[in-house]
């Protein structure tokens, strides 16, 4: 009786209360998408990318991961705006990461004061513009294209379509460009080594056709078609190795059957050629190498004389060093394997390759600088193999990469 009456007296006390929780849970509205309902689950964490232009891609992130930073023209100083926005983020906890694409002058010192304001912030330089030893002390992952592959590859790939000789262009004045003289270097030992001419012309735009006539005259021709044939049937591979010269060099070529070989891109593209409607083999329509690839594919004779990088923009390595700080933020290392594999899912036509930087005076590779590379492409005929695995360590030794 007793059990019976505490029962009874309890019973509306738990009643109650069943239908106070069931008040405050939250009741999930029909009306909103499945979408709509993981948008608003904030991401655990953020990257942040300093650079001048708007990420290609955001498909792969989470919304609100990554923020974009505008990075101004010109060295990085710490009154500068870009700086400071960096710094404002490195007092935000929900930023574990931030990328410097394109990073300029100052670079080193900007990342050395973030480590000091917010200590495991994971930097990475994209690009750099400051000598390697000096990049590589500030940041904890530097990334870079793999130059001395790809000039490796432009003597491989000339010297198997049976030209004889490389000519290498670029502008005066770019001594100090490190990663120019870096392809240069094994231009020169690579052609040595393979039994190909070389021969280097520091010219302006202006003065690169009669350049390439004299050049012609000095082989034995009479024209500027004797840079392209040459004597005895064989030819000339025009490597364009400052992407000023680009332009100019590619015209020069398409009219003499030269082999023309892109070794460094043009900042804004090809001038002075008009693409057809058909799409080039491209992510976006603003990929610089589209105009080059649509010309080559109208001009008579062209098709296997040109190659290119398609793939190799700095807008789609900015993709990819996201996706990277993305890994590395999930517990992957920053490794050879996880670089390649980043650059295969964001431009998977060809084939990608990483490395380390190997220091030319020690010879030991630089722990976290990495180097990726894609396959060449041959336009108007396949992708070739890059050779990344068969290439001799000893033009790293050389080229310092």
């Amino acid at each position: 009786m007793l059990l019976h009456l505490r029962f009874t007296m309890l019973l509306p006390l738990f009643l109650l209360a069943l239908s106070l929780s069931c008040a405050v849970r939250p009741v999930p509205d029909p009306s909103v998408a499945e979408e709509e309902l993981v948008e608003m689950i904030p991401p655990p964490y953020r990257i942040a990318i300093a650079s001048s232009r708007e990420p290609a891609s955001l498909s792969g992130f989470p919304d609100g991961m990554v923020v974009a930073v505008e990075l101004g023209t010109g060295r990085l100083g710490s009154s500068s705006p870009t700086w400071k926005a960096l710094m404002e983020l490195a007092d935000d906890e929900t930023v574990h990461a931030i990328v410097v694409s394109k990073a300029p002058q100052g670079t080193a010192a900007l990342f050395m004061d973030l480590k000091q304001r917010r200590p495991g912030l994971v930097l990475i330089a994209l690009l750099p513009e400051e000598p390697p030893l000096v990049i590589q002390a500030a940041a904890d992952t530097v990334l870079d294209f793999d130059h001395v592959m790809r000039a490796y590859n432009s003597v491989l790939m000339a010297s198997r379509m049976g030209r004889s000789q490389i000519v290498s262009l670029s502008m005066p004045g770019t001594s100090e460009d490190w990663r120019l003289n870096s392809r240069e270097t094994v231009l020169r030992a690579a052609s040595a080594d393979m039994g190909l001419a070389f021969k280097s012309l520091a010219v302006g735009p202006e003065s690169l056709e009669k350049a390439l006539k004299e050049l012609g005259t000095k082989a034995g021709a009479n024209s500027l078609a004797g840079v392209g044939t040459g004597a005895g049937g064989t030819g000339v591979a025009i490597v364009a190795n400052d992407g000023r010269l680009a332009s100019n060099a590619f015209r020069l070529a398409d009219a003499t059957g030269a082999l023309f070989i892109e070794l460094d891109r043009p900042e804004d593209g090809y001038a002075g050629f008009v693409a057809d409607a058909e799409p080039s083999n491209g992510p976006t329509s603003e990929d610089p190498v589209r105009v080059m690839i649509d010309t080559a594919r109208k001009v008579p004779g062209r098709p296997g004389l040109t190659l290119v990088w398609p793939g190799e923009l700095a807008s789609l390595m900015e993709l990819g060093a996201l996706l990277l700080a993305k890994s590395i933020l999930d517990g992957k290392q920053a490794s050879e394997v996880n670089l390649a594999a980043v650059m295969n899912a964001v431009w998977p036509t060809g084939q990608w390759h990483s490395s380390h930087f190997v220091d030319p005076q020690s010879g030991v590779r630089a722990r976290n600088h990495l180097v990726v590379g894609s396959d060449p492409y041959l336009v108007g005929r396949s992708y070739l193999s890059s050779e990344a695995v068969n290439m001799p360590v000893k033009y790293r030794q050389v080229a310092g990469q």
